[in-house]
């Protein structure tokens, strides 16, 4: 990579911890391990007490003063957006064309309809797809779905939003945390991005993962932790936890709600699952995978080769799926062990390096 190379990077970063912010995380490190000059734009900057210690980590806490400022802003060939909203989309492309630097944006899902768009949000998101240098889909169902959009299958590629952590950097675990997997022959972990619902559904499944949980009780001495990002649904949470009382699980199923390092939970726990109702490609499957940690992950989207799949939101199938695993371990782990998670840090600095030629 060419040292004189200089990237953007906007989007958020951790905290809160998820999939996208992870993954701009370690796209940072792995540019400055690399050479690449880098600089981190963080758009999560107004939800956060303490700003980041880094230097090269900006806080944006008003993204149309952050736009003004930034519209002349030379320093970087390369603006890499993981940004979520049409309008900043557009304003990114402009700013890009009137610098002459080149824009990639990396959709990690992609969920809008044009059906509920705003007209300004049309007309941004067509300015976007005709004007925009590249795009990066997590997995194929984004990609056709750009594709029908109108952006241009030359302009995108499909790229794996894992990128490896450095997995022998040993951090302490929450001693909540660590109290309790004292207490358990094995544990199962969970986490999600919010609490939110899509078309009725717990997204991240939460209320499954309860159910899962009380029936391995009646066999299993087993813990289950449940990581929820950030909380967006209180009354539903509460719901929840009053669910978790009912069934007599309180002392078995512990809800985290604050910052953890989910590698170092993965490396205590037997099993990952991941029941959504509704997914892009979630890197906490990769993670667990690259562990040697198996994973049992609704059908809902791409997952790796060695994840037992189950149908999206069917309770008896998950459990089934679950209780196989844990009956036939030694052989699933096997797979799992066997499994390689494809990085995707180099077909990105291909991208860079084919937009500067």
């Amino acid at each position: 990579m060419v040292n004189t190379l200089k990237v953007d990077i906007i989007g958020t970063y951790p905290p809160p911890v998820g999939g996208t912010s992870v993954h701009l995380q370690r796209l940072y490190e792995s540019c400055k391990k690399d050479g690449i000059k880098s600089v981190v734009y963080d758009t999560a900057s107004r939800f956060k007490k303490m700003p980041c210690e880094d230097n090269e980590v900006i806080q944006v806490n008003n993204y149309m003063k952050f736009f003004i400022k930034y519209l002349f802003n030379r320093r970087a060939q390369i603006i890499h957006s993981h940004t979520h909203g049409w309008k900043e989309r557009a304003m990114l492309t402009f700013k890009a064309r009137l610098c002459r630097q080149k824009v990639i944006f990396t959709f990690h899902s992609f969920r809008d309809e044009k059906s509920e768009m705003t007209l300004i949000e049309k007309i941004c998101a067509l300015y976007a797809i005709k004007r925009a240098h590249y795009y990066i889909a997590t997995n194929s169902i984004v990609k056709e779905k750009l594709i029908s959009w109108g952006v241009s299958k030359k302009l995108i590629s499909e790229v794996s939003p894992f990128i490896y952590p450095d997995i022998k950097k040993s951090n302490v675990l929450d001693g909540e945390i660590i109290s309790f997997v004292k207490e358990f022959d094995f544990i199962i972990c969970a986490n999600g991005s919010n609490n939110d619902k899509y078309k009725g559904s717990d997204i991240y499944g939460l209320d499954m993962c309860i159910e899962l949980h009380s029936v391995l009780q009646e066999r299993y001495n087993c813990g289950f932790v449940y990581v929820l990002t950030k909380t967006t649904d209180i009354s539903y949470l509460n719901e929840m936890k009053e669910r978790i009382s009912s069934k007599r699980i309180n002392n078995s199923f512990l809800i985290v709600e604050k910052p953890v390092d989910f590698l170092e939970l993965l490396k205590v726990s037997k099993l990952f699952v991941r029941p959504s109702c509704t997914d892009s490609r979630p890197l906490s499957v990769e993670e667990s995978i690259a562990l040697g940690c198996p994973v049992v992950a609704s059908d809902v989207c791409w997952h790796p080769e060695s994840s037992i799949l189950f149908e999206g939101r069917n309770q008896e199938d998950f459990n089934r799926k679950v209780k196989y695993v844990l009956e036939n371990y030694d052989e699933v782990k096997k797979k799992v062990l066997k499994d390689r998670v494809v990085d995707g840090i180099d077909k990105i600095y291909k991208i860079y390096k084919k937009l500067l030629k």
